[in-house]
């Protein structure tokens, strides 16, 4: 029809500078060709499914797709534990910073030389006077 299509021009160009060759661009429309399962010279969902579940008939193919499944699950095992830890150690933390808060275990000078924005916060908050003796 006289019309050049964006895809038609970017392939001419690629050839025309010598990017790509001639045969690559056939391989590509051959294999586009095989996704096309409608001829439509569109590819679909509905193409795409097909191509995946024909490869799947292959035992090679769904080998690889148990060993990939296996993969994924084992790598959100891991980030699940990682992510479950992560309270634990806040809650440890909390545990012992009440504890120490209400035996007293920490001495007020202790308090202002910290780094710990936990015991700084604690040392402003509490005062010799609240502090409760240990028997």
């Amino acid at each position: 029809d006289g019309d050049v299509t964006r895809a038609e021009f970017l392939e001419f160009m690629l050839v025309a500078m010598n990017k790509i060759d001639e045969d690559l661009v056939d391989e590509l429309r051959e294999y586009f060709h095989r996704l096309d399962c409608n001829g439509s010279g569109v590819l679909n969902r509905q193409c795409l499914v097909h191509e995946a579940r024909k490869k799947l008939r292959h035992p090679r193919r769904k080998l690889e797709l148990a060993m990939y499944k296996q993969k994924l699950h084992e790598q959100a095992e891991t980030a699940d534990l990682r992510n479950r830890n992560r309270p634990l150690r806040a809650g440890i933390w909390e545990a012992v910073t009440s504890t120490m808060r209400r035996f007293s275990f920490i001495d007020s000078t202790i308090l202002r030389d910290s780094e710990h924005e936990e015991f700084q916060n604690f040392d402003s908050m509490h005062s010799r006077s609240q502090a409760v003796p240990i028997a």
